[in-house]
């Protein structure tokens, strides 16, 4: 299995949404929009940071499962 990195961009890109639900659903003081599920990121130097594709696609996954049940 190839790992693959994604950077904020590409994330917010894949799922669709805007920047600062992006930020919001990783922001625990977000009232009505923290997601605690969301992948956390993965720091890659001192000023980046980005995340597994295969917990990102996971999360689509989980989003896709809960939409189904309700």
């Amino acid at each position: 299995m190839t790992m693959r990195i994604l950077r904020p961009k590409e994330v917010i890109s894949k799922l669709g949404i805007s920047k600062s639900t992006f930020y919001d659903w990783q922001n625990e003081k977000s009232k009505n929009r923290y997601k605690p599920d969301f992948p956390k990121p993965i720091n890659l130097g001192v000023n980046s940071v980005g995340y597994l594709e295969s917990e990102i696609d996971e999360f689509i996954t989980k989003m896709l499962e809960q939409r189904n049940i309700q």
